[in-house]
């Protein structure tokens, strides 16, 4: 399990409460404390990867999926690498179809996490110069 949340004892409860209800056996959480997930720089984070190439688990559960990784880049590298070594991404909070349809709507959110925020005060901006 995997989060990088300031506070991340709600994530930590129902990411558990998840595993258990699926008989998933929770081997160590990875938890990055107040580092944000646009970074792959989190000493946790690369500490699972480094995990999972020693086959130390089968699945990594995270809350959301941005709590793996916020930045396209990051997120494709190290979701093929976790493939690679036989290890299945899981988010409680947004579930992908399988297939190339979850490939797809992975994708567009990514990509909506990398425009949305750092691009949303200068359209707010934008609108209130065109309303006045």
């Amino acid at each position: 399990m995997i989060t990088s949340a300031k506070n991340p004892s709600r994530q930590i409860r129902e990411c558990t409460a998840y595993a258990e209800k699926n008989d998933i056996t929770i081997v160590k959480h990875y938890i990055d404390r107040a580092i944000s997930a646009k970074t792959d720089n989190r000493p946790q984070f690369q500490q699972m990867i480094k995990d999972s190439d020693k086959k130390l688990f089968d699945i990594v559960l995270v809350w959301k999926l941005d709590r793996f990784a916020r930045n396209r880049y990051d997120s494709a590298r190290y979701k093929t690498q976790l493939k690679k070594n036989g290890v299945k991404l899981m988010s409680l909070r947004r579930s992908s179809p399988r297939g190339q349809r979850g490939i797809i709507l992975e994708s567009v959110l990514e990509a909506m996490q990398n425009t949305t925020l750092p691009t949303l005060p200068k359209r707010l901006s934008v609108d209130r110069q065109r309303t006045s």
